[in-house]
């Protein structure tokens, strides 16, 4: 690990990783973004197979779109085993503004990949538009939990209940009625 400054609205190359022998058809690589406090500003996973996509003879391509020979085998994510997360939100509405806060707790031994979760109108109804999630589509290792928070206009429901959906790549979906209070949702 090495230190990198990096200035407002600029970027810098921190580092290259090299494909890893030995692990796989599939794996994770995980990036965290730290300050000088260790703390995580941002926090993001990527999926890399063993072999790369075959971009094939450049001839074959056309403007605006390449024709790939052969694509990298990231089949191996379709054997990830099932997990089943542990979900807990929670609802504060001031001002006609509206706060969720959403627990994801992965207890068991094996990733749980690409969870996303939508705020709706009803269980099964559609995702309240405008909204803001602090992250979304998030994978969680064994044993981790992360908390996601979400902001939109009261109004927005339009007169339904609050409900939350949540399903990810090896997790099933699940959808609850999201229980709220009037109190502010500054905590964290």
């Amino acid at each position: 690990m090495k230190n990198v400054t990096v200035g407002p609205e600029s970027a810098a190359e921190a580092m290259t990783i090299p494909r890893v022998s030995n692990l796989g058809p599939v794996y994770f690589v995980r990036c965290e973004l730290r300050d000088e406090h260790n703390t995580v500003l941002a926090d993001n996973v990527y999926w890399q197979a063993a072999t790369d996509d075959d971009l094939g003879d450049p001839k074959n391509d056309e403007q605006f779109k390449t024709n790939l020979a052969r694509w990298s085998n990231m089949s191996a994510l379709n054997a990830l085993p099932k997990v089943q997360v542990k979900v807990a939100s929670e609802f504060f509405a001031q001002g006609g503004q509206g706060t969720a806060r959403i627990t994801l707790s992965n207890d068991s031994n094996h990733v749980a990949f690409f969870l996303r979760t939508e705020i709706t109108r009803g269980i099964d109804g559609e995702e309240i538009s405008p909204i803001t999630y602090d992250d979304n589509y998030v994978t969680l290792f064994p044993h981790e939990k992360r908390v996601i928070a979400v902001g939109f206009k009261v109004s927005a429901l339009r007169g339904q209940h609050l409900a939350l959906r949540t399903a990810g790549y090896n997790v099933e979906k699940t959808a609850s009625l999201i229980q709220g209070t009037g109190e502010p949702a500054d905590r964290r």
